[in-house]
């Protein structure tokens, strides 16, 4: 029982993952905006992990973080597109 409760990743894990990726990779303006989502269910993720590390593997809080970071990182393309706008 306990080997099964262990091997659940944290809330939106795999969900942030993907938003991460498709805001890095894809786009400027309309993925970044996925980029933002991202980063609040990340934020809520983390914080349910925090909560109870027990609960939840370490392998998918890893998951969690990496789709974190790249969430910044399609973000800050978004904030990029938007200060290059206003420029041009």
């Amino acid at each position: 029982m306990d080997k099964e409760i262990k091997e659940q990743r944290p809330p939106y894990a795999r969900t942030v993952f993907v938003l991460g990726f498709l805001s890095m990779t894809i786009g400027i303006i309309l993925f970044g905006l996925l980029g933002i989502i991202g980063i609040f269910l990340a934020r809520k993720g983390m914080k349910a992990f925090e909560e109870n590390p027990e609960l939840y593997s370490m392998k998918g809080y890893k998951t969690l973080t990496r789709g974190f970071y790249m969430c910044v990182i399609g973000s800050s393309w978004l904030i990029a597109g938007i200060v290059l706008l206003f420029f041009v």
